[in-house]
């Protein structure tokens, strides 16, 4: 997986990006390689997605990570249930 085509790797520590997505794939590979670069630099990650999408990208990150011979501390990645961070009264801060 190449990270330089899409520019993560240009990133500075502060900054914010929007990805923009044609499909649901593009949106996995682009949050695969979002966590990938926070796990190299010794980040810590965390995702909030849906439902749907948070076992799939455990399984993608957790094989990349295999693929390039990465580790990380269990406590680096966190990949949250959008319904559990927001519920139905909006974000919770505590869940964080």
């Amino acid at each position: 997986m190449n990270i330089e085509h899409i520019g993560i790797n240009k990133i500075k520590r502060g900054e914010h990006i929007c990805f923009f997505y044609k499909n649901k794939h593009e949106l996995e590979e682009s949050i695969t390689l979002f966590a990938i670069k926070g796990i190299e630099e010794k980040e810590k990650v965390v995702i909030i997605t849906t439902p749907e999408m948070e076992e799939k990208l455990k399984v993608k990150i957790n094989d990349e990570l295999k693929f390039s011979g990465l580790s990380s501390d269990k406590d680096q990645i966190q990949i949250l249930d959008e319904k559990s961070v927001y519920g139905d009264s909006g974000l919770n801060p505590y869940i964080l």
